[in-house]
């Protein structure tokens, strides 16, 4: 079966600002597209543990679109918002907890790929075959 979720399931995990992100089924889309592609729906995952991950990618996606501030300054106007792509489904509690739940490690992997920019590495050997 095919890995889905709600938005009433989404939105209980994520608190995001309306005007930023004014529907969240989106998210939810590419989320089941992710987690379809990268996990498989024949999976050793049961239909829950499926639903788990694409709720917290999609609310991982929703994270990443309402970045949240880490750090304010009020002398010198200083924000600091909490956002480093170099580290995946990383950056969120979200992404993390995703991986987390995909006990296939299937995500974790392909999220290690994403990181690393992908690709098995080629090596030439001019030596010797013994």
């Amino acid at each position: 079966m095919p890995a889905t979720t709600t938005e009433e399931a989404v939105q209980r995990i994520i608190q995001y600002d309306a005007s930023v992100i004014p529907d969240v089924q989106p998210f939810i889309d590419d989320a089941i597209l992710i987690v379809n592609a990268v996990i498989g729906t024949s999976s050793s995952l049961s239909d829950a543990q499926l639903e788990l991950v694409v709720r917290y990618i999609a609310a991982h996606l929703m994270a990443v679109t309402d970045v949240r501030v880490s750090m304010e300054q009020v002398k010198s106007l200083m924000v600091r918002y909490n956002q480093h792509l170099d580290k995946g489904l990383g950056i969120t509690t979200y992404g993390t907890t995703a991986m987390l739940l995909d006990t296939t490690g299937k995500l974790a992997a392909w999220n290690n790929r994403v990181i690393t920019g992908g690709g098995m590495k080629q090596f030439f050997w001019a030596g010797e075959a013994s």
